[in-house]
């Protein structure tokens, strides 16, 4: 696993006082065109409008550790290496230099990839159904309503929505029993990233057809475990509309224009973000803006990245 912390935010503590830990991974494509531009003197090789190829894809996905004598029928799971934790002496939390094994579920995925004449990538999240309640409509994020009266796993019931979505600033490390707290509730703001009703429409009907196929049997490759699994939405933009040098891609979102994942990016919901919110193609303090820029793990190999403008993740 990669980090507890979620891109441009903090941990997320589940309700066993456990924090989700988180991964990459990327298709051949993708890594090789990544370790094509990167580094300041591959990068400086890349014009402007030199984009990610067709096919190129990465996984971004988010992990909860399954709890001793639990099993977990309705989530993927497999066993991993994690990073034991401890406080840092400052109310944070920080790697303690060993590692455990340790059985993990999957409980979200983005899943971005190039597809003919989208080189801005597009932008698909999932969920385990039983991550978290959706944010009942006219109901404000900072409301002292409720959100639901059931459990998640993600969310204790008739937890206000101002106590929800909550980034700790301060924890305290259980370092024997590895638990962590404040936990944090979680509630999804918008049920299909804020999609117009035919969208919505559209993603609904996904769902139930894959389940439906799933549960059948007639796509034998994939395990029935992931017909718990619901896709939120997509983002992407209009052919030939990608630029470069634009610190904010959101207003040319099109489907799920305020796209969020509940448990990747919990404290970065709202009206007027999304994933191009984040990933544009705008420059730095110390490179210039490029359309290779939507991809963080490129920029993560210049200088300056930490400077970026970046307003939801």
């Amino acid at each position: 696993m990669e980090s507890i912390n979620q891109a441009f935010g903090g941990p997320l503590i589940d309700q066993n006082g456990r924090a989700v830990n988180y991964a990459i991974h990327m298709d051949p494509t993708y890594f090789a065109t990544t370790q094509e531009y990167y580094g300041p003197t591959n990068y400086e090789k890349a014009s402007p409008t030199t984009t990610y190829p067709v096919g190129a894809t990465v996984f971004k996905s988010a992990w909860r550790i399954v709890q001793p004598n639990e099993i977990a029928v309705k989530a993927y799971t497999t066993s991993a290496t994690i990073d034991l934790l401890k406080s840092n002496g400052m109310g944070g939390i920080e790697k303690s230099g060993d590692t455990a094994t340790a059985t993990v579920a999957l409980v979200g995925v983005h899943v971005v990839g190039v597809v003919q004449d989208h080189p801005e990538f597009i932008w698909g999240t999932f969920e385990q159904v039983e991550n978290a309640p959706d944010l009942p409509p006219l109901v404000p994020p900072t409301s002292d309503t409720p959100v639901s009266p059931q459990n998640f796993t993600f969310y204790k019931a008739e937890t206000t929505a101002a106590q929800s979505n909550q980034q700790g600033s301060t924890f305290t490390v259980d370092q024997a029993s590895q638990t962590i707290a404040p936990i944090t509730n979680v509630f999804r703001q918008f049920a299909f990233g804020n999609a117009t009703p035919d969208r919505v429409a559209d993603i609904d009907s996904t769902n139930k057809l894959f389940r439906q196929m799933i549960g059948g049997g007639s796509v034998k490759k994939i395990d029935q475990v992931f017909s718990n699994y619901n896709l939120i939405g997509s983002l992407w933009m209009l052919p030939n509309t990608l630029a470069p040098n634009f610190d904010n891609l959101q207003p040319s979102g099109v489907g799920s224009v305020d796209l969020a994942n509940s448990v990747l990016e919990t404290y970065a919901q709202g009206l007027g973000t999304s994933c191009f919110s984040c990933h544009t193609t705008g420059k730095g303090e110390n490179y210039p803006g490029k359309d290779v820029n939507l991809s963080h793990t490129l920029l993560g190999g210049l200088a300056g990245t930490n400077s970026l403008r970046r307003r939801a993740r």
